[in-house]
Protein backbone atom coordinates (compact mmCIF):
# COMPACT_ATOMS: atom_id res chain seq x y z
CA UNK A 1 0.00 0.00 0.00
CA UNK A 2 1.32 3.27 -0.97
CA UNK A 3 1.68 6.05 1.81
CA UNK A 4 -0.84 7.82 -0.20
CA UNK A 5 -3.33 5.39 -0.23
CA UNK A 6 -2.20 4.49 3.66
CA UNK A 7 -3.26 8.45 4.29
CA UNK A 8 -6.53 8.21 2.41
CA UNK A 9 -7.70 4.81 4.37
CA UNK A 10 -6.37 6.62 7.55
CA UNK A 11 -8.62 9.83 6.65
CA UNK A 12 -11.34 8.17 5.80
CA UNK A 13 -11.30 6.05 8.91
CA UNK A 14 -11.31 8.85 11.17
CA UNK A 15 -14.08 10.81 9.29
CA UNK A 16 -16.49 8.10 10.02
CA UNK A 17 -15.88 7.97 13.76
CA UNK A 18 -15.99 11.53 14.10
CA UNK A 19 -19.15 11.65 11.92
CA UNK A 20 -20.99 8.11 13.73
CA UNK A 21 -24.61 7.48 11.68
CA UNK A 22 -25.74 3.70 12.47
CA UNK A 23 -26.95 3.88 9.17
CA UNK A 24 -24.35 4.98 7.13
CA UNK A 25 -23.53 8.03 4.97
CA UNK A 26 -24.25 8.28 0.69
CA UNK A 27 -21.16 8.54 -0.55
CA UNK A 28 -21.68 11.70 -1.79
CA UNK A 29 -21.72 13.07 0.57
CA UNK A 30 -19.18 11.48 2.20
CA UNK A 31 -17.25 13.12 -0.23
CA UNK A 32 -18.70 15.94 0.76
CA UNK A 33 -17.88 16.15 4.51
CA UNK A 34 -14.06 14.68 3.55
CA UNK A 35 -13.63 17.67 1.08
CA UNK A 36 -14.08 20.21 4.29
CA UNK A 37 -12.34 18.20 6.45
CA UNK A 38 -9.28 16.50 4.28
CA UNK A 39 -6.96 19.44 2.68
CA UNK A 40 -3.43 17.17 1.35
CA UNK A 41 -3.77 17.98 -2.18
CA UNK A 42 -3.02 14.10 -3.44
CA UNK A 43 -6.19 13.43 -1.15
CA UNK A 44 -8.36 16.14 -2.06
CA UNK A 45 -8.61 14.50 -5.71
CA UNK A 46 -10.18 11.43 -4.35
CA UNK A 47 -13.14 13.42 -3.36
CA UNK A 48 -13.30 16.12 -6.26
CA UNK A 49 -16.84 15.50 -8.22
CA UNK A 50 -16.48 13.09 -11.02
CA UNK A 51 -14.13 10.69 -8.93
CA UNK A 52 -17.12 8.00 -7.47
CA UNK A 53 -16.45 4.91 -9.26
CA UNK A 54 -12.83 5.42 -8.63
CA UNK A 55 -13.33 5.92 -4.07
CA UNK A 56 -16.42 3.00 -4.69
CA UNK A 57 -13.03 0.66 -5.68
CA UNK A 58 -11.02 1.78 -3.02
CA UNK A 59 -13.57 1.37 -0.39
CA UNK A 60 -14.68 -2.13 -1.59
CA UNK A 61 -10.78 -3.75 -1.18
CA UNK A 62 -10.44 -2.83 2.18
CA UNK A 63 -13.95 -4.85 3.86
CA UNK A 64 -11.22 -4.82 7.34
CA UNK A 65 -12.14 -1.08 7.45
CA UNK A 66 -15.26 0.29 5.67
CA UNK A 67 -18.58 -1.46 4.74
CA UNK A 68 -19.45 -0.54 1.62
CA UNK A 69 -23.76 -1.36 0.38
CA UNK A 70 -23.81 -1.11 -3.37
CA UNK A 71 -27.48 -1.35 -3.63
CA UNK A 72 -27.83 1.68 -1.39
CA UNK A 73 -24.32 3.53 -2.47
CA UNK A 74 -23.83 3.95 1.37
CA UNK A 75 -20.70 3.64 3.78
CA UNK A 76 -20.08 2.86 7.12
CA UNK A 77 -17.85 1.32 9.82
CA UNK A 78 -18.00 -2.18 9.65
CA UNK A 79 -19.43 -3.85 12.74
CA UNK A 80 -17.19 -6.22 14.88
CA UNK A 81 -14.26 -6.45 11.99
CA UNK A 82 -10.65 -6.67 13.32
CA UNK A 83 -9.90 -3.27 13.13
CA UNK A 84 -13.51 -1.58 14.24
CA UNK A 85 -12.58 -4.31 17.47
CA UNK A 86 -8.98 -3.39 17.86
CA UNK A 87 -9.87 0.79 17.39
CA UNK A 88 -12.61 -0.13 20.46
CA UNK A 89 -9.93 -1.73 22.34
CA UNK A 90 -7.71 0.91 22.01
CA UNK A 91 -10.24 2.93 23.59
CA UNK A 92 -10.62 0.98 26.73
CA UNK A 93 -6.55 1.18 27.23
CA UNK A 94 -6.84 4.96 26.97
CA UNK A 95 -9.68 4.67 29.39
CA UNK A 96 -7.36 2.56 31.91
CA UNK A 97 -4.64 5.41 31.61
CA UNK A 98 -6.82 8.04 32.72
CA UNK A 99 -8.56 6.33 35.19
CA UNK A 100 -5.05 5.66 36.42
CA UNK A 101 -3.94 9.12 36.64
CA UNK A 102 -7.11 10.13 39.14
CA UNK A 103 -9.46 10.87 36.21
CA UNK A 104 -6.97 13.85 34.71
CA UNK A 105 -4.25 12.85 32.03
CA UNK A 106 -1.62 15.00 31.17
CA UNK A 107 -1.61 15.30 27.17
CA UNK A 108 2.31 15.94 27.58
CA UNK A 109 2.28 12.29 29.02
CA UNK A 110 -0.11 10.55 25.99
CA UNK A 111 2.56 9.35 23.71
CA UNK A 112 2.76 6.54 22.03
CA UNK A 113 6.25 6.17 22.90
CA UNK A 114 5.25 5.73 26.70
CA UNK A 115 2.98 3.24 26.03
CA UNK A 116 3.81 1.41 23.09
CA UNK A 117 5.88 -1.34 24.87
CA UNK A 118 2.47 -2.53 26.70
CA UNK A 119 0.78 -3.02 23.56
CA UNK A 120 0.19 -6.38 21.91
CA UNK A 121 1.41 -6.32 18.61
CA UNK A 122 -2.36 -6.42 16.68
CA UNK A 123 -3.19 -2.97 18.72
CA UNK A 124 0.27 -0.92 18.10
CA UNK A 125 0.10 -1.77 14.57
CA UNK A 126 -3.45 -0.29 14.38
CA UNK A 127 -2.75 3.17 16.26
CA UNK A 128 0.47 3.27 13.90
CA UNK A 129 -1.45 2.48 10.48
CA UNK A 130 -4.70 4.42 11.37
CA UNK A 131 -3.06 7.13 13.24
CA UNK A 132 0.62 7.64 13.03
CA UNK A 133 1.13 6.55 16.88
CA UNK A 134 -0.46 10.24 17.66
CA UNK A 135 -2.39 9.26 20.39
CA UNK A 136 -3.73 12.97 21.13
CA UNK A 137 -5.01 12.33 17.07
CA UNK A 138 -6.75 9.09 18.60
CA UNK A 139 -8.50 10.92 21.38
CA UNK A 140 -9.54 14.19 19.60
CA UNK A 141 -11.61 11.15 17.10
CA UNK A 142 -13.54 9.88 19.84
CA UNK A 143 -14.97 12.76 21.41
CA UNK A 144 -17.90 10.62 22.92
CA UNK A 145 -15.09 8.92 25.33
CA UNK A 146 -12.44 11.53 25.92
CA UNK A 147 -13.18 15.12 26.47
CA UNK A 148 -9.41 17.52 25.74
CA UNK A 149 -9.68 19.86 28.85
CA UNK A 150 -8.40 23.53 27.97
CA UNK A 151 -5.60 23.22 30.63
CA UNK A 152 -4.25 20.60 28.38
CA UNK A 153 -5.51 17.04 30.47
CA UNK A 154 -7.79 14.34 28.90
CA UNK A 155 -11.04 13.18 31.24
CA UNK A 156 -13.14 10.60 30.31
CA UNK A 157 -17.33 11.37 29.04
CA UNK A 158 -19.18 11.44 31.87
CA UNK A 159 -21.12 8.45 31.11
CA UNK A 160 -18.15 6.37 29.32
CA UNK A 161 -18.50 3.40 32.21
CA UNK A 162 -21.91 2.76 30.87
CA UNK A 163 -20.88 1.64 27.34
CA UNK A 164 -17.93 0.12 28.61
CA UNK A 165 -17.13 -3.35 27.55
CA UNK A 166 -15.27 -3.97 31.24
CA UNK A 167 -18.57 -3.60 32.97
CA UNK A 168 -20.25 -6.14 30.57
CA UNK A 169 -21.51 -8.97 32.47
CA UNK A 170 -19.97 -11.54 29.89
CA UNK A 171 -16.68 -9.78 30.35
CA UNK A 172 -17.43 -10.66 34.05
CA UNK A 173 -17.40 -14.62 33.28
CA UNK A 174 -14.87 -14.71 31.19
CA UNK A 175 -13.12 -13.18 34.02
CA UNK A 176 -13.95 -15.24 36.66
CA UNK A 177 -13.44 -18.74 34.03
CA UNK A 178 -10.17 -17.69 33.36
CA UNK A 179 -9.54 -16.93 37.23
CA UNK A 180 -10.99 -20.60 38.09
CA UNK A 181 -8.81 -22.02 35.66
CA UNK A 182 -5.69 -20.62 36.54
CA UNK A 183 -5.95 -20.98 40.36
CA UNK A 184 -7.02 -24.54 40.16
CA UNK A 185 -3.69 -25.39 38.01
CA UNK A 186 -1.74 -23.44 40.42
CA UNK A 187 -0.43 -20.53 38.29
CA UNK A 188 1.07 -17.88 40.44
CA UNK A 189 3.79 -14.82 40.16
CA UNK A 190 7.14 -17.94 40.20
CA UNK A 191 4.85 -20.08 38.11
CA UNK A 192 2.98 -18.17 35.82
CA UNK A 193 1.24 -20.29 32.85
CA UNK A 194 2.16 -19.29 29.17
CA UNK A 195 -1.25 -17.72 27.44
CA UNK A 196 -1.06 -20.45 24.82
CA UNK A 197 -1.80 -23.24 27.35
CA UNK A 198 -4.61 -21.54 28.63
CA UNK A 199 -6.17 -21.46 25.10
CA UNK A 200 -6.61 -24.91 25.57
CA UNK A 201 -9.03 -24.33 28.33
CA UNK A 202 -11.50 -22.32 26.30
CA UNK A 203 -13.84 -25.05 25.02
CA UNK A 204 -15.14 -25.44 28.40
CA UNK A 205 -16.59 -22.03 28.86
CA UNK A 206 -19.63 -21.06 28.20
CA UNK A 207 -21.22 -20.24 24.77
CA UNK A 208 -22.05 -16.58 25.53
CA UNK A 209 -19.02 -15.98 27.25
CA UNK A 210 -16.88 -17.72 24.93
CA UNK A 211 -19.04 -15.60 21.88
CA UNK A 212 -18.55 -12.32 23.84
CA UNK A 213 -14.23 -13.34 23.77
CA UNK A 214 -14.70 -13.79 20.28
CA UNK A 215 -16.44 -10.76 19.54
CA UNK A 216 -15.02 -8.21 21.20
CA UNK A 217 -11.51 -9.29 22.25
CA UNK A 218 -10.78 -11.37 18.18
CA UNK A 219 -9.88 -14.07 21.04
CA UNK A 220 -6.74 -12.64 21.46
CA UNK A 221 -6.03 -13.30 25.41
CA UNK A 222 -2.89 -10.98 25.19
CA UNK A 223 -5.64 -8.39 24.87
CA UNK A 224 -8.13 -9.39 27.03
CA UNK A 225 -5.50 -9.48 29.96
CA UNK A 226 -4.21 -6.04 28.85
CA UNK A 227 -7.38 -4.92 29.60
CA UNK A 228 -8.56 -6.82 32.41
CA UNK A 229 -5.05 -6.04 34.44
CA UNK A 230 -7.43 -5.58 37.86
CA UNK A 231 -7.90 -9.29 37.94
CA UNK A 232 -4.60 -10.48 36.04
CA UNK A 233 -0.57 -9.90 35.71
CA UNK A 234 1.17 -11.06 32.83
CA UNK A 235 5.42 -10.66 32.01
CA UNK A 236 4.97 -9.14 28.88
CA UNK A 237 2.16 -8.29 26.05
CA UNK A 238 2.73 -10.80 23.49
CA UNK A 239 3.64 -14.41 24.10
CA UNK A 240 3.26 -13.98 27.77
CA UNK A 241 2.62 -16.22 30.87
CA UNK A 242 -0.12 -14.81 33.38
CA UNK A 243 -1.02 -15.90 36.68
CA UNK A 244 -4.17 -14.07 38.82
CA UNK A 245 -3.95 -11.09 40.59
CA UNK A 246 -6.09 -11.05 43.19
CA UNK A 247 -4.99 -11.83 46.57
CA UNK A 248 -4.91 -15.84 46.83
CA UNK A 249 -4.12 -18.29 49.00
CA UNK A 250 -0.79 -20.75 48.80
CA UNK A 251 -2.89 -23.87 49.09
CA UNK A 252 -5.90 -24.70 47.08
CA UNK A 253 -7.30 -27.44 48.60
CA UNK A 254 -8.43 -24.59 50.77
CA UNK A 255 -10.50 -22.87 48.49
CA UNK A 256 -11.54 -26.62 47.14
CA UNK A 257 -12.59 -27.79 50.59
CA UNK A 258 -15.06 -24.49 51.31
CA UNK A 259 -16.69 -25.19 48.18
CA UNK A 260 -17.35 -29.10 48.33
CA UNK A 261 -18.90 -28.25 52.31
CA UNK A 262 -20.89 -25.64 50.48
CA UNK A 263 -22.34 -27.69 47.64
CA UNK A 264 -22.62 -30.78 50.51
CA UNK A 265 -24.67 -28.39 52.43
CA UNK A 266 -26.12 -27.14 48.86
CA UNK A 267 -25.39 -23.71 49.73
CA UNK A 268 -25.50 -22.47 46.15
CA UNK A 269 -28.27 -19.42 45.70
CA UNK A 270 -28.07 -16.33 47.29
CA UNK A 271 -31.92 -17.14 49.36
CA UNK A 272 -29.23 -19.93 51.61
CA UNK A 273 -25.94 -19.66 53.29
CA UNK A 274 -23.86 -20.85 55.71
CA UNK A 275 -22.12 -18.25 58.66
CA UNK A 276 -18.50 -17.88 58.79
CA UNK A 277 -18.43 -19.51 61.96
CA UNK A 278 -20.42 -22.32 61.00
CA UNK A 279 -17.82 -22.80 57.88
CA UNK A 280 -15.00 -22.78 60.25
CA UNK A 281 -16.60 -25.17 62.09
CA UNK A 282 -16.40 -27.58 59.46
CA UNK A 283 -13.04 -26.43 59.09
CA UNK A 284 -11.49 -27.57 62.41
CA UNK A 285 -12.87 -30.75 61.97
CA UNK A 286 -11.87 -31.87 58.12
CA UNK A 287 -9.79 -34.98 57.47
CA UNK A 288 -6.99 -32.46 55.35
CA UNK A 289 -4.06 -31.21 57.32
CA UNK A 290 -4.04 -28.17 55.52
CA UNK A 291 -7.29 -27.36 56.03
CA UNK A 292 -7.56 -28.10 59.61
CA UNK A 293 -4.04 -25.96 60.21
CA UNK A 294 -5.60 -22.68 58.41
CA UNK A 295 -9.20 -23.44 60.54
CA UNK A 296 -6.88 -23.67 63.56
CA UNK A 297 -5.08 -20.06 63.33
CA UNK A 298 -6.78 -17.64 65.99
CA UNK A 299 -8.80 -15.11 64.35
CA UNK A 300 -9.81 -17.60 61.79
CA UNK A 301 -13.38 -15.68 61.00
CA UNK A 302 -11.26 -12.92 59.63
CA UNK A 303 -8.80 -14.88 58.10
CA UNK A 304 -11.89 -16.80 56.13
CA UNK A 305 -13.52 -13.70 55.33
CA UNK A 306 -10.20 -12.59 53.46
CA UNK A 307 -10.02 -16.02 52.10
CA UNK A 308 -13.76 -15.75 50.37
CA UNK A 309 -12.74 -12.26 49.49
CA UNK A 310 -9.84 -13.24 47.26
CA UNK A 311 -11.82 -15.80 45.71
CA UNK A 312 -14.52 -13.54 43.57
CA UNK A 313 -15.24 -16.32 41.00
CA UNK A 314 -16.22 -19.11 43.58
CA UNK A 315 -17.62 -17.86 46.55
CA UNK A 316 -20.42 -14.64 47.34
CA UNK A 317 -20.47 -12.89 50.92
CA UNK A 318 -24.28 -11.59 51.38
CA UNK A 319 -25.54 -8.75 53.18
CA UNK A 320 -26.36 -10.43 56.78
CA UNK A 321 -22.40 -11.90 56.16
CA UNK A 322 -23.19 -15.63 55.33
CA UNK A 323 -21.34 -17.62 52.57
CA UNK A 324 -22.54 -18.68 49.70
CA UNK A 325 -21.23 -20.32 46.14
CA UNK A 326 -21.15 -18.07 43.36
CA UNK A 327 -22.14 -20.81 40.61
CA UNK A 328 -25.13 -22.82 40.88
CA UNK A 329 -24.64 -26.39 40.78
CA UNK A 330 -27.36 -29.49 40.92
CA UNK A 331 -27.84 -30.35 44.65
CA UNK A 332 -24.73 -32.84 46.09
CA UNK A 333 -27.26 -34.57 48.20
CA UNK A 334 -28.83 -35.88 44.86
CA UNK A 335 -25.28 -37.14 43.39
CA UNK A 336 -22.77 -37.33 46.26
CA UNK A 337 -21.64 -40.64 47.07
CA UNK A 338 -18.34 -41.33 49.26
CA UNK A 339 -17.82 -44.58 48.25
CA UNK A 340 -17.53 -43.66 44.20
CA UNK A 341 -15.15 -40.89 45.22
CA UNK A 342 -13.06 -42.79 46.76
CA UNK A 343 -13.06 -45.12 43.14
CA UNK A 344 -12.58 -42.31 41.47
CA UNK A 345 -9.02 -41.08 43.27
CA UNK A 346 -8.13 -44.94 43.14
CA UNK A 347 -8.94 -45.09 39.59
CA UNK A 348 -6.85 -41.39 39.02
CA UNK A 349 -3.96 -42.74 41.25
CA UNK A 350 -3.71 -46.19 39.49
CA UNK A 351 -3.93 -44.32 35.77
CA UNK A 352 -1.04 -41.95 36.81
CA UNK A 353 1.05 -45.18 38.02
CA UNK A 354 0.34 -47.25 34.51
CA UNK A 355 1.00 -43.68 32.45
CA UNK A 356 4.45 -43.43 34.51
CA UNK A 357 3.22 -39.69 36.43
CA UNK A 358 3.93 -41.75 40.09
CA UNK A 359 6.50 -38.90 41.33
CA UNK A 360 6.65 -35.31 41.03
CA UNK A 361 9.70 -35.37 38.81
CA UNK A 362 7.29 -37.06 35.95
CA UNK A 363 4.36 -35.34 36.24
CA UNK A 364 1.07 -35.32 33.53
CA UNK A 365 -1.11 -32.19 32.86
CA UNK A 366 -4.45 -31.69 33.24
CA UNK A 367 -5.35 -31.05 29.57
CA UNK A 368 -4.31 -34.54 29.39
CA UNK A 369 -6.61 -35.70 32.99
CA UNK A 370 -9.76 -34.10 31.31
CA UNK A 371 -9.48 -35.95 28.23
CA UNK A 372 -9.45 -39.51 30.29
CA UNK A 373 -12.53 -38.90 31.96
CA UNK A 374 -14.67 -40.40 29.17
CA UNK A 375 -12.44 -43.76 29.08
CA UNK A 376 -13.14 -44.27 32.88
CA UNK A 377 -15.29 -46.78 33.98
CA UNK A 378 -19.10 -46.21 33.47
CA UNK A 379 -20.05 -45.58 37.21
CA UNK A 380 -17.34 -43.50 37.96
CA UNK A 381 -17.46 -41.65 34.66
CA UNK A 382 -21.20 -40.92 35.40
CA UNK A 383 -20.36 -39.97 39.16
CA UNK A 384 -17.55 -37.74 38.03
CA UNK A 385 -19.80 -35.81 35.34
CA UNK A 386 -22.21 -35.22 37.94
CA UNK A 387 -20.02 -34.17 41.41
CA UNK A 388 -17.21 -33.06 39.46
CA UNK A 389 -18.47 -31.50 36.13
CA UNK A 390 -15.98 -30.26 33.43
CA UNK A 391 -13.13 -28.30 35.02
CA UNK A 392 -14.05 -28.91 38.42
CA UNK A 393 -12.51 -32.40 37.81
CA UNK A 394 -9.71 -30.38 39.09
CA UNK A 395 -10.60 -29.72 42.23
CA UNK A 396 -11.03 -33.68 42.83
CA UNK A 397 -7.42 -34.39 43.11
CA UNK A 398 -6.43 -30.78 45.24
CA UNK A 399 -9.39 -32.69 48.05
CA UNK A 400 -6.73 -35.38 48.12
CA UNK A 401 -3.30 -33.82 48.99
CA UNK A 402 -2.19 -37.23 50.06
CA UNK A 403 -2.68 -39.38 46.75
CA UNK A 404 -1.62 -36.60 44.58
CA UNK A 405 1.22 -33.59 43.96
CA UNK A 406 0.24 -30.55 41.96
CA UNK A 407 3.62 -28.85 42.96
CA UNK A 408 3.77 -27.92 39.30
CA UNK A 409 1.69 -25.77 37.25
CA UNK A 410 -1.05 -27.15 35.54
CA UNK A 411 -0.08 -30.69 36.11
CA UNK A 412 -0.31 -33.62 39.00
CA UNK A 413 1.52 -36.87 39.66
CA UNK A 414 1.21 -39.29 42.35
CA UNK A 415 2.78 -38.32 45.94
CA UNK A 416 5.89 -40.12 45.63
CA UNK A 417 9.65 -39.54 45.96
CA UNK A 418 11.36 -37.90 43.35
CA UNK A 419 12.68 -40.92 40.63
CA UNK A 420 16.30 -40.47 39.63
CA UNK A 421 16.55 -40.60 35.94
CA UNK A 422 19.56 -42.68 34.19
CA UNK A 423 21.09 -41.12 30.76
CA UNK A 424 19.52 -43.32 27.74
CA UNK A 425 21.21 -43.67 24.35
CA UNK A 426 19.25 -42.23 21.12
CA UNK A 427 17.50 -45.59 20.16
CA UNK A 428 16.61 -46.21 23.61
CA UNK A 429 15.01 -42.62 24.22
CA UNK A 430 13.09 -43.39 21.04
CA UNK A 431 11.55 -46.85 22.61
CA UNK A 432 10.71 -45.08 25.59
CA UNK A 433 8.99 -42.13 23.90
CA UNK A 434 6.84 -44.45 21.64
CA UNK A 435 6.16 -46.56 25.19
CA UNK A 436 5.24 -43.09 26.62
CA UNK A 437 3.01 -42.13 23.91
CA UNK A 438 1.35 -45.65 23.71
CA UNK A 439 0.42 -45.50 27.80
CA UNK A 440 -1.13 -42.59 27.05
CA UNK A 441 -3.39 -43.48 24.04
CA UNK A 442 -4.87 -46.21 26.56
CA UNK A 443 -6.89 -43.66 28.67
CA UNK A 444 -7.27 -40.69 25.84
CA UNK A 445 -7.46 -39.57 22.12
CA UNK A 446 -3.89 -37.95 21.90
CA UNK A 447 -3.84 -35.78 19.37
CA UNK A 448 -0.08 -33.93 18.26
CA UNK A 449 -1.11 -30.99 19.93
CA UNK A 450 -2.15 -32.80 23.44
CA UNK A 451 0.77 -35.14 23.20
CA UNK A 452 3.23 -31.56 22.86
CA UNK A 453 1.55 -30.17 26.31
CA UNK A 454 2.02 -33.74 27.79
CA UNK A 455 6.17 -34.53 26.56
CA UNK A 456 6.78 -30.80 28.56
CA UNK A 457 6.81 -32.70 31.83
CA UNK A 458 7.77 -36.28 30.47
CA UNK A 459 10.54 -37.84 32.00
CA UNK A 460 13.92 -35.82 30.65
CA UNK A 461 15.24 -38.57 27.72
CA UNK A 462 11.47 -38.29 26.63
CA UNK A 463 11.31 -34.81 26.97
CA UNK A 464 14.74 -34.26 24.76
CA UNK A 465 13.84 -36.73 22.42
CA UNK A 466 10.31 -35.35 21.20
CA UNK A 467 11.36 -31.83 21.07
CA UNK A 468 14.19 -32.32 19.12
CA UNK A 469 14.95 -30.52 15.63
CA UNK A 470 14.07 -33.34 14.18
CA UNK A 471 11.17 -32.72 11.63
CA UNK A 472 8.15 -34.19 12.18
CA UNK A 473 9.31 -36.19 15.00
CA UNK A 474 6.04 -35.93 17.24
CA UNK A 475 4.15 -37.53 14.42
CA UNK A 476 6.28 -40.29 13.79
CA UNK A 477 6.25 -41.51 17.70
CA UNK A 478 2.57 -40.97 17.70
CA UNK A 479 2.40 -43.14 14.68
CA UNK A 480 4.78 -45.61 15.84
CA UNK A 481 2.75 -45.58 19.32
CA UNK A 482 -0.38 -46.01 16.94
CA UNK A 483 0.86 -49.36 15.70
CA UNK A 484 2.65 -50.71 18.79
CA UNK A 485 -1.38 -50.39 19.73
CA UNK A 486 -2.71 -52.50 16.82
CA UNK A 487 0.16 -54.98 17.46
CA UNK A 488 -1.39 -55.14 21.01
CA UNK A 489 -4.66 -54.79 20.86
CA UNK A 490 -5.42 -58.24 22.34
CA UNK A 491 -2.98 -57.70 25.22
CA UNK A 492 -3.80 -53.72 26.08
CA UNK A 493 -5.48 -54.69 29.42
CA UNK A 494 -5.74 -51.25 31.16
CA UNK A 495 -6.81 -49.86 34.91
CA UNK A 496 -10.58 -49.45 33.03
CA UNK A 497 -10.38 -53.41 32.79
CA UNK A 498 -8.90 -53.80 36.26
CA UNK A 499 -11.61 -51.60 37.83
CA UNK A 500 -14.19 -53.27 35.36
CA UNK A 501 -13.66 -56.74 36.72
CA UNK A 502 -13.19 -55.47 40.32
CA UNK A 503 -17.25 -53.55 39.94
CA UNK A 504 -18.16 -56.99 38.59
CA UNK A 505 -17.30 -58.97 42.32
CA UNK A 506 -18.45 -58.10 45.54
CA UNK A 507 -16.94 -54.88 46.00
CA UNK A 508 -19.68 -53.48 43.06
CA UNK A 509 -22.36 -54.32 45.65
CA UNK A 510 -20.77 -52.45 48.44
CA UNK A 511 -20.24 -49.27 46.03
CA UNK A 512 -23.25 -48.88 44.72
CA UNK A 513 -25.28 -49.52 48.02
CA UNK A 514 -25.57 -45.77 47.93
CA UNK A 515 -26.82 -45.15 44.50
CA UNK A 516 -30.87 -44.13 43.87
CA UNK A 517 -30.86 -43.56 47.49
CA UNK A 518 -30.46 -39.98 49.30
CA UNK A 519 -26.71 -40.22 51.04
CA UNK A 520 -26.89 -38.11 54.52
CA UNK A 521 -25.03 -34.97 55.02
CA UNK A 522 -23.57 -36.99 58.23
CA UNK A 523 -22.37 -39.93 55.82
CA UNK A 524 -21.00 -37.67 53.22
CA UNK A 525 -19.04 -35.77 55.82
CA UNK A 526 -17.42 -38.42 57.24
CA UNK A 527 -16.64 -39.79 54.21
CA UNK A 528 -15.08 -36.98 52.46
CA UNK A 529 -11.30 -38.60 52.19
CA UNK A 530 -10.21 -42.21 51.77
CA UNK A 531 -11.86 -44.05 54.61
CA UNK A 532 -15.68 -44.57 53.84
CA UNK A 533 -17.09 -47.54 55.17
CA UNK A 534 -18.84 -49.15 53.05
CA UNK A 535 -15.15 -50.28 50.94
CA UNK A 536 -12.01 -51.37 51.88
CA UNK A 537 -9.19 -49.45 50.62
CA UNK A 538 -6.67 -52.08 51.56
CA UNK A 539 -8.72 -54.64 49.56
CA UNK A 540 -9.60 -52.79 46.12
CA UNK A 541 -5.33 -51.60 46.60
CA UNK A 542 -4.53 -55.42 46.68
CA UNK A 543 -6.55 -55.83 43.80
CA UNK A 544 -5.34 -53.75 41.63
CA UNK A 545 -1.96 -54.03 42.53
CA UNK A 546 -2.07 -57.78 41.52
CA UNK A 547 -3.28 -57.08 38.81
CA UNK A 548 -1.07 -54.32 37.59
CA UNK A 549 1.62 -56.55 38.47
CA UNK A 550 0.37 -59.85 36.47
CA UNK A 551 -0.12 -56.54 33.25
CA UNK A 552 3.39 -55.81 33.60
CA UNK A 553 4.53 -58.94 33.15
CA UNK A 554 2.07 -59.80 30.31
CA UNK A 555 3.66 -56.17 28.68
CA UNK A 556 7.03 -57.58 29.18
CA UNK A 557 6.14 -60.25 27.36
CA UNK A 558 4.92 -59.07 24.42
CA UNK A 559 7.28 -56.31 24.46
CA UNK A 560 10.25 -58.87 23.07
CA UNK A 561 8.36 -59.33 20.07
CA UNK A 562 6.88 -55.50 19.25
CA UNK A 563 10.45 -54.43 18.32
CA UNK A 564 10.03 -51.56 20.59
CA UNK A 565 13.03 -52.32 22.58
CA UNK A 566 16.44 -51.28 23.25
CA UNK A 567 19.45 -53.27 21.72
CA UNK A 568 20.85 -53.48 25.37
CA UNK A 569 17.68 -54.48 27.16
CA UNK A 570 17.61 -51.24 28.93
CA UNK A 571 14.14 -50.92 28.96
CA UNK A 572 13.17 -48.47 32.10
CA UNK A 573 9.55 -48.37 32.52
CA UNK A 574 8.65 -44.56 31.71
Amino acid sequence: MSLVELNLQSGLWQTLLLYDSDSGWKLDKLMDICRTLIREEELVVYFRPGNEEQLRKFLKERPQYFNYDPDEDKVSLPEHSTSTVLEECLVEFLALQVKASSGSLPLTEVTFEKYKHLLPKPLAEHMYTIYGGSLVLFLQTHPLSFIICAEGTVRLAPDFDSSSILVDGNNAEVVYFLLGILQKIGATKDKPLPVHVLLKYLPYMEKDAREFLCKEYLNNLNIFFLLNCRYFHTNKPEKCSVYPKYPQTSNYTLVAHLKQQLRVKNVATDETGLSPTEVAAKGKSSWIPAVQAFFAKAGEVKQLKRLLNGYPNVFKLQPDGKVCLREMYSPCERVWNPSLELLAVLYFAEMLKDIGSSSPSNPICFNYILSCVDSAPEEIKDYLRDAFPGLEIIDLFHLHPDVFDLSSTNCVSLRSPLAEELPHKNEVAEALSIRYAYQLMKYANVTPDLFLLCVQMAPSVVRAYCTGPTKDRLHSVLESAKKLSACTVNERSTVVDDFRALFSGSARAATMQCNGARVSVATVETAIGLQPDSLSMELIHGELLRKRRWRQKESAKNSNSSGVQSGTGDTTPV
